[in-house]
């Protein structure tokens, strides 16, 4: 926890950015770089990656600094930003590995007849729609540990809640999905 010196020297280094000062903007990124980079590594295990999203986050401060407020805590700022570009970093890799599964999928079948085809583009279908059922928490946890491979842990670090919220989540999700798809199951 920061004292309240710190939280006073952390205002006016916020006041003197979005004046356009460069070298307070420095002194902000000396002070929380490391530090965001290695919570960035609790989501991402590219060092290459978790670099790239901080500095893209303080990119975008740097562009929108006249709208910081001093008042807020720049460090909290500066860690749900982090934590929402890495968010968002996992779900655009799900799709893209989503995509060239598809792609994968589509050109094996081209090589099988037509009836097997369609079987698999009918269960495609329910899966899909019985994943689109669940609620969006729901799907979010599921897809982070089906998709991303995130332990449940890392899963309630990622979305700051309990473990035991994420093991009836994915409990729930689990039973729900069997529900809807038990008639595609032997």
């Amino acid at each position: 926890m920061q004292n309240h010196v710190q939280k006073e020297e952390e205002k006016d280094l916020v006041k003197s950015v979005r004046t356009g000062d460069e070298q307070a903007f420095e002194r902000l990124f000396v002070r929380y770089y490391a530090e965001l980079c290695r919570f960035a590594s609790h989501f991402v295990s590219s060092r290459d990656v978790t670099e790239s999203l901080v500095q893209d986050v303080f990119v975008r401060i740097w562009e929108s600094r006249d709208g910081l407020d001093p008042e807020y805590g720049v460090r909290a700022y500066l860690f749900k930003a982090v934590r929402n570009e890495a968010i968002k970093y996992l779900e655009q890799q799900k799709n893209r590995r989503v995509l060239l599964d598809r792609k994968l999928s589509a050109e094996h079948f081209v090589e099988e007849d037509a009836e097997d085809e369609s079987q698999y583009h009918e269960l495609e279908r329910a899966v899909q729609s019985a994943l689109n059922a669940l609620p969006e928490r729901r799907r979010q946890i599921f897809d982070l540990s089906r998709q991303h491979g995130l332990t449940y842990h890392e899963i309630a670090k990622v979305l700051n809640i309990s473990i035991k919220t994420v093991e009836t989540q994915m409990s729930r999700a689990l039973h729900m999905l069997e529900e809807r798809l038990s008639v595609y199951l032997d």
